[in-house]
């Protein structure tokens, strides 16, 4: 059973988007447990209105929080 957490704004015509910084509560995303799995999908918005599907990951928090301090090094 998965609910929406979280849904960007459009970034339009850029191939390498850049998304602002956000927080949420992590009771939100979670219900506090940091290995517990979440989904992040991807989509594109064509300016038909149309969404086409990019692809999709599932995560915890701990792993995205250990790829950030990764990608730091």
């Amino acid at each position: 059973n998965r609910i929406k957490v979280y849904q960007s704004h459009v970034i339009s015509n850029c191939a390498l988007p850049i998304w602002n910084q956000v927080q949420l509560d992590i009771r939100a995303v979670c219900n506090g447990d940091l290995n517990r799995a979440i989904k992040i999908i991807l989509w594109d918005h064509r300016w038909s209105g149309e969404h086409v599907y990019m692809g999709e990951f599932e995560t915890t928090v701990n792993g995205l929080m250990y790829a950030k301090l990764s990608a730091e090094e």
